[in-house]
């Protein structure tokens, strides 16, 4: 922390300039290479962004954004004097663009798509399509122009692995290109790329918008039939696609009419009562998980989180999940178990019923409630519907998959139009030939998001399709097996080695580590760690905040945490932030209030603006508006100077990337305050993604060799595949809580996730080597502690917090007199990277 890492980059970067080498330079953000192209352009180094063409206009408007329209104290900044570096690389004109139809009152400018840059263009005379004349000259080509004599190329991820190389005599993308061109390679907070490598192979779908593949599928097959006279029909392939496309269209038929909201919902989503609508609002879903949250309301369980007290119910649901719901979701087309074949011939049939699938739900569940556990009368309705709903998911997504994996077939039968077959938005397939597949295999899952214009919605069909982060362990030797030599890769990060976590992890082990100076050491020893609790009338125990129920109490706890913080306690002058912010020097007298979610940080941003005397701003993704009180996330660095006190991000948001500094060119950020726990939420989906990957690099770094005596292949095969696929299904059936997590490997993963992401956000108070003050005010920090009535310390399993002291204890733990050279390697590496972090952790202030 606070080492020098970026500059250490940046000098290497020069030095490998001076002698003549080509180097790349990989960041995480679009608006962070345009920056980094205008520094090194400053030093009289070649740079040039290569930026996708996707989301260029979106990118190159926030970059003038950035630059013409930020405000300082309320009043307009100058106009960028000198020469800017970057500015030529931000224009997006097209010259054809005058060349348009000037009859019509409106002209819109050309999109991306429409733009005939390179193969685009119709000349009468001539063949085929040609490049367009103008490229020569073309502002918007200027990086394109340069790229050839460049010294340094900067690229973001997704640039990386998703756009072609432009212009190229053959295609590839800049990752195939990079293996070609480059000597050296800098990947910058390399943990943060190699979550975006994993998350770029799980593969997102539109299903049901506008053009959703769905539709287009639905529109090709009926065009490909006609146009060959519906020979394909006589053929068997061709008639099992067709019972597939049936499948398909009536589980989106039965599916959707569940998900859409009443019609005289207040703001065109359920209401918190609505079971089925709850579950899905919370994130992705299939069958699976609504059929195993079915199973564990009819056990009584109502909550998201496994108690101790109750932990004998939920593996009693897991247990009538299986005898009552397995066979249905593992194969959903074939016979379906006896009891629930009544309702599935209701759901299904092409003739007229006698009862309705609602009325077979409801008498089923009824039924098979478990004994000594009535069914309420008021719930029957609601556990009906996810029931049936269940039953539509597993067949929307088996009838996905099938679809997609018999097209090509079925399109040398009948020359049907390519609909991408689920390869739109997916990884391209260059990369899918040389990425390793999921060991478990491909698993579907599905996401439901409302219209903005109510009250429809969308259903997208998630798959994971690769291990994302092999790519970051192979940048420099990824097309080795065709016999060529990749560049020399150099990883940093600040917290990218923790063994213990799958998500920040990088299973390299370090060459070169940077000690922080003297200044910043002693800034952290200085630094301190709060546990204060608040309280208000009726919250004896401390304000919840985390873990605090339905997304209405949510909203509520997160406004009742701003107030208690805000405002002085009862018999007190001032409040808790004014006496925190009146310790700190005048110049850094901000703070920065850390919620859970975009969502929970405008609450709390709205509440202290409009019911307190305190200022505030709250960051806003950066495709969204930012509204009254909004910072966009890429203006983050600009708040010291816009004259609010508290700046309030979600979590991860303000972790790293931005430096909150002051005219002294230190933290302008005095303090910091978690107003909620450190926990994603409880259907996230990163943290069983990252481990599956962890899990599979590990096994792909350490392959079992076949001829090896008494290795087995094919049992640690399948091994590795069930236990995949069990983990994934766990993951997916029951929300993600730390409490719940029994599994020493994913309970020490999940505690070394969140110690990085405090660690990374406490640097925000330390640039410049002054100390920072971090408050934990969420109850659910320790539970134990914040009641007074319960005089039991605080465990690993009750707090956070005190588990990510103990895993830090665990790394720091002397090795031993008998421990071996890796061993001892390990410790050394984990005291230089954690031994400060552990400082924070030991001296809890517990109040």
């Amino acid at each position: 922390m606070n080492a020098g890492k970026t500059t250490f980059n940046d000098v290497l970067v020069q030095f490998a300039v001076d002698r003549q080498l080509k180097v790349g330079y990989l960041v995480s953000s679009v608006g962070a290479a345009l920056e980094k192209v205008r520094f090194f352009r400053a030093l009289g180094i070649d740079a040039v962004p290569l930026i996708g063409t996707g989301t260029r206009g979106e990118h190159l408007t926030g970059y003038w954004d950035d630059q013409l329209y930020v405000a300082q104290d309320g009043r307009p900044v100058p106009l960028p004097d000198g020469d800017d570096g970057a500015a030529e690389f931000a224009t997006d004109l097209c010259l054809l663009e005058s060349l348009l139809d000037t009859t019509s009152p409106v002209r819109e400018p050309l999109t991306g798509e429409e733009r005939p840059c390179r193969g685009g263009l119709r000349m009468e005379g001539k063949r085929g399509k040609l490049d367009c004349p103008l490229l020569a000259v073309c502002p918007a080509q200027v990086a394109e122009r340069r790229i050839p004599a460049a010294q340094v190329w900067v690229t973001t991820p997704a640039a990386l692995l998703m756009s072609r190389a432009q212009p190229a005599a053959y295609r590839a993308r800049w990752a195939t290109v990079f293996q070609h061109e480059l000597d050296l390679l800098i990947v910058d907070e390399a943990d943060q790329v190699m979550t975006q490598f994993d998350t770029k192979f799980m593969h997102q779908e539109p299903l049901t918008a506008p053009d959703g593949w769905s539709s287009r599928l639905a529109i090709a097959w009926a065009e490909s039939l006609g146009r060959t006279w519906y020979a394909a029909m006589g053929d068997k392939k061709g008639q099992r696609y067709q019972r597939y496309v049936n499948h398909h269209t009536q589980a989106l038929a039965g599916l959707l009419p569940l998900l859409l909201p009443p019609a005289d919902a207040k703001d065109g989503s359920a209401d918190d009562t609505d079971m089925l609508g709850a579950v899905v609002a919370d994130g992705p879903f299939n069958g699976f998980t609504l059929l195993m949250h079915l199973a564990r309301a009819l056990h009584g369980i109502v909550g998201r989180s496994e108690r101790e007290h109750d932990a004998h119910l939920w593996q009693q649901a897991e247990e009538y999940f299986q005898r009552h719901f397995a066979q249905l979701v593992a194969a959903p087309f074939d016979a379906p178990p006896k009891d629930l074949r009544p309702l599935v011939d209701s759901m299904t049939a092409a003739y007229k019923v006698a009862t309705t699938p609602d009325q077979e739900a409801q008498a089923w569940v009824a039924s098979h409630a478990p004994k000594g556990l009535d069914v309420p009368a008021g719930r029957l309705e609601q556990l009906g519907r996810l029931l049936i709903a269940g039953c539509w998911s597993t067949r929307l997504t088996t009838s996905v998959f099938e679809l997609s994996s018999m097209q090509e077939s079925v399109r040398a039968l009948t020359r049907m139009d390519a609909i991408d077959s689920l390869i739109k938005h997916q990884p391209p397939a260059d990369l899918l030939a040389i990425v390793p597949e999921q060991p478990m295999g491909n698993m579907m899952a599905l996401q439901w998001s409302t219209s903005p214009k109510k009250p429809g919605g969308a259903l997208d069909v998630l798959w994971l399709r690769g291990v994302g982060r092999w790519l970051l362990h192979h940048l420099h030797d990824m097309l080795a097996c065709e016999g060529i030599e990749g560049p020399h890769v150099v990883l940093s990060s600040a917290t990218s080695f923790n063994p213990h976590s799958a998500r920040y992890h990088i299973n390299i082990d370090p060459t070169l580590l940077l000690c922080p100076p003297p200044e910043c050491a002693n800034a952290l020893r200085q630094s301190r760690l709060f546990f204060r609790p608040r309280r208000r009338p009726g919250h004896e125990r401390g304000i919840l905040v985390s873990g605090s129920g339905s997304r209405t109490a949510r909203q509520a706890a997160v406004r009742a945490m701003t107030n208690a913080v805000c405002t002085p306690d009862p018999g007190a002058r001032s409040s808790l932030l004014d006496q925190v912010l009146a310790a700190c020097d005048a110049d850094r007298a901000k703070a920065l209030f850390i919620t859970l979610s975009t969502v929970d940080a405008e609450t709390s941003a709205v509440y202290m603006n409009t019911r307190t005397p305190v200022s505030a701003l709250h960051v806003v993704p950066d495709k969204r508006p930012p509204g009254m009180y909004g910072l966009t996330h890429r203006r983050i660095a600009t708040f010291p100077a816009t004259g609010a006190r508290v700046l309030v991000a979600p979590e991860g948001s303000a972790g790293r990337g931005h430096n909150l500094l002051n005219e002294r060119k230190v933290a302008a950020i005095g303090a910091i305050f978690y107003l909620a726990r450190l926990h994603p939420p409880p259907t996230d989906l990163n943290f069983p993604l990252a481990v599956l990957n962890a899990r599979a690099m590990e096994h792909l770094q350490r392959p079992v060799r076949h001829g090896e005596p008494g290795a087995d292949a094919g049992k640690k095969m399948r091994e590795l595949v069930f236990g995949s696929r069990r983990l994934w299904t766990t993951m997916m059936g029951r929300p993600l809580n730390y409490r719940s997590l029994t599994d020493s490997y994913l309970r020490n993963a999940f505690v070394a996730d969140q110690l990085n992401a405090l660690y990374q956000t406490s640097g925000r108070g330390l640039r410049g080597n002054v100390p920072v003050r971090v408050y934990l005010l969420d109850a659910a920090f320790a539970p134990r502690a914040a009641d007074p009535r319960d005089h039991a310390a605080d465990t690993d399993r009750t707090s956070v917090i005190v588990a990510c002291r103990s895993l830090v204890r665990l790394m720091l733990a002397p090795p031993g007199p008998n421990a071996g050279p890796r061993t001892r390697t390990i410790h050394a590496i984990n005291n230089e990277v954690w031994g400060l972090a552990s400082h924070l952790l030991e001296t809890i202030d517990w109040g």
